[in-house]
């Protein structure tokens, strides 16, 4: 087999390996988008609630008022949360990439004898469109379903 040809053999081999990979890429990255959720929802709230406490003991803020921000707090911090985790998820994914999953990717060319571009066109074909090892590919040929969608 040459550089530039695939087998059929190849290329499901290529497909379930990507998938696999996806699917450690996608949990690892969960895994850590809620430890950063988690903790920037309860570290975050406790001395908001703290603050609000004392505003409202010494008399400086009313019962309403109190309860009004605590939960602008709420949502600020839910904002807040949420962009921490989607970094956490990011990095995560980014370090598993490259320890355990490029590696992997290196010996698969390597033994089958292929180009990283054929391996990058094939893998993204097969995934989906919002994959996380998608953001590690970089195809040549455009994803079937990028041709549908475009305007004619």
């Amino acid at each position: 087999m040459n550089e530039g040809e695939l087998t059929d053999e190849v290329s499901l081999e290529i497909v379930w390996r990507a998938e696999g990979w996806n699917d450690q890429l996608r949990a690892q990255g969960a895994g850590g988008a809620e430890r950063a959720f988690g903790l920037g929802c309860g570290l975050g709230f406790l001395p908001v609630v703290i603050i609000i406490a004392l505003l409202w003991i010494f008399g400086v803020i009313t019962l309403i008022p109190a309860a009004v921000l605590i939960v602008i707090a709420l949502l600020a911090l839910a904002g807040i949360a949420t962009l921490l985790a989607n970094i956490a998820r990011e990095s995560a994914a980014r370090r598993v990439y490259k320890v355990e999953v490029e590696p992997e990717i290196v010996q698969l060319l390597s033994d089958k004898h292929i180009s990283r571009q054929l391996f990058d066109d094939t893998a993204s074909q097969s995934l989906p469109a919002d994959a996380p090892l998608q953001a590690f590919l970089s195809p040549l040929q455009p994803r079937s379903e990028d041709l549908e969608s475009a305007p004619n």
